[in-house]
């Protein structure tokens, strides 16, 4: 099958298979990671399941504190 992505009118990236619009998304770079993904499930080429799920920001999470970390175990 053949994959692919194209911008659309309303600034949004389609997801095509053959001619058929399987979904429509808002980010690029998610876009294009989504068909990285699809293309591979066709081919030999496997990705580790962490890295199918790895965000595509990764942000520093703030620890909790000592006190909502007390009140969760409770």
């Amino acid at each position: 099958m053949k994959y692919y992505s194209q911008e659309l009118a309303n600034h949004r990236w389609g997801i095509y298979e053959e001619h058929k619009l399987l979904a429509t998304i808002g980010c690029y770079k998610t876009c294009q990671r989504i068909l990285t993904l699809l293309k591979a499930s066709n081919t030999k080429k496997k990705f580790s399941i962490t890295e199918d799920l790895r965000p595509l920001k990764q942000t520093k999470k703030s620890q909790p504190s000592k006190t909502s970390r007390k009140k969760a175990m409770v």
